[in-house]
């Protein structure tokens, strides 16, 4: 609810045009993501009502409040699985948000898809960076020469072949899981191993799961991810 209200607020104060009057996209890549009862029933065919009664449960509770700092709502960013711990808006998206801060959060940790791997050939990888414009030595040993990090781990940027990359960047041009890596080469090939999913700012979606499983309660875990903020009604 405080992202869909806060990017509302965005949206008519500077509209896009690709919404064309619209408040918000469904589209996950570029507003909020949604999924239809039917959605719903072809993933959980066995007890599709019950989750949905569920759900409904659920928004009848709290679906009248929203988040908010200094009485302005928050833009409520997260993603799926953090590093171990999340990440500062300011180093992701170079500006500062004193409730987008970094924050431990070790449950995460404990999911399977915690780490991961991509392998991708020497000529993947090439023709990835020459696309983004980099002049690469020959040697590819020396492509990844200076990984630079933020504190909770994510690149921030890397020197390849003259030019400066955001970690982001790379991320998406890798095809990573998370800007949070370590790579090696070795038989022509690039292992990327990874931790984390998404850009690592906000709430985790594990992590914030596995407090409730302690018995959390949901503002606590919000203000543990938020920090800063309250709660009111809209």
């Amino acid at each position: 609810h405080t992202y869909a209200v806060s990017y509302k607020i965005r949206e008519r104060s500077s509209p896009t045009s690709s919404l064309a009057g619209a408040d918000i996209s469904d589209d996950p890549a570029v507003g909020q993501s949604y999924i239809s009862d039917a959605g719903i029933k072809k993933l959980y065919p066995d007890d599709w009502e019950e989750r949905i009664a569920h759900l409904d449960e659920l928004i009848g509770e709290v679906g009248d409040l929203i988040m908010v700092y200094e009485g302005e709502p928050i833009v409520a960013t997260y993603h799926a699985i953090s590093c171990g711990m999340t990440e500062s808006a300011q180093n992701i998206w170079g500006a500062y948000s004193p409730y987008l801060v970094g924050v431990d959060s070790p449950e995460d940790e404990q999911s399977p898809d915690f780490l991961s791997k991509v392998i991708l050939t020497r000529g993947e990888v090439e023709k990835a960076f020459k696309e983004a414009g980099c002049d690469l030595p020959s040697d590819p040993k020396k492509w990844f020469f200076e990984l630079l990090r933020t504190p909770a781990g994510y690149v921030s940027a890397a020197k390849i072949g003259g030019r400066s990359l955001p970690g982001a960047q790379l991320r998406e041009m890798l095809g990573l899981r998370s800007a949070c890596f370590e790579v090696a080469y070795k038989n022509s090939s690039f292992t990327f191993t990874v931790k984390g999913w998404g850009h690592g700012v906000g709430m985790s979606q594990y992590g914030a799961g596995a407090l409730a499983r302690e018995g959390k309660t949901y503002s606590g875990i919000l203000k543990t991810y938020y920090k800063g903020v309250s709660f009111c009604e809209l």
